[in-house]
């Protein structure tokens, strides 16, 4: 029995929660906060950020929970809280509590828009440069014309026919012709 009732008396006093929490992503955070199960006092707080950039925290020299805010807004990364307190029996106690910044998906990000203009910029330069008689083919066309580069596929309708525009006029003129001889020998043999 008395080793039973002894044992919570040889307790350390320890850190019950943190805000952030260990491993947690979040947006930057305005303080740090650290809960302990007893008052701590002599508290120090320190933040590493990206490139081991380090700034000590302004934190209220003891207490049970310790709040500590964070001077500037934290841009995304990996960072670590490192504390150190001294308990309420004396001993001293510390631990590191990692954490990483993600953005915030409320704020403006000007990054969709900052591919666009380098995507867009072949199209609208080849655009300038083509002759202005031609027609600028459909996005689709103009894939299958980069992959084939040739003279022919700028005249084709729609994009659709692997022939010259050329070829369809004379084509029907051919056919025509064809039909009209076809008549006119048919029209004599039944007449003969």
């Amino acid at each position: 029995m008395l080793i039973g009732t002894a044992s919570p008396a040889f307790a350390h006093d320890r850190l019950k929660s943190s805000s952030p929490a260990a491993n947690a992503k979040v947006t930057s955070p305005e303080t740090v906060t650290l809960e302990f199960s007893s008052r701590m006092r002599f508290a120090k707080v320190v933040l590493t950020g990206p490139g081991d950039e380090t700034t000590k925290l302004d934190a209220p020299d003891e207490g049970s929970t310790i709040r500590a805010k964070v001077p500037d807004q934290l841009a995304p990364g990996r960072y670590q809280i490192a504390w150190h307190v001294a308990s309420s029996d004396g001993h001293p106690i510390s631990g590191q509590i990692p954490f990483t910044v993600i953005a915030d998906p409320d704020s403006p990000s000007p990054t969709p828009e900052s591919p666009s203009p380098s995507v867009s910029t072949p199209a609208s330069t080849a655009e300038a440069s083509a002759d202005p008689s031609e027609a600028v083919p459909p996005p689709a066309a103009s894939e299958s014309s980069a992959a084939e580069p040739s003279p022919a596929a700028a005249s084709e309708p729609n994009g659709t026919s692997g022939l010259p525009g050329w070829v369809w006029p004379v084509g029907a003129v051919v056919v025509l012709a064809g039909a009209g001889a076809w008549l006119i020998t048919r029209r004599k043999g039944t007449q003969g």
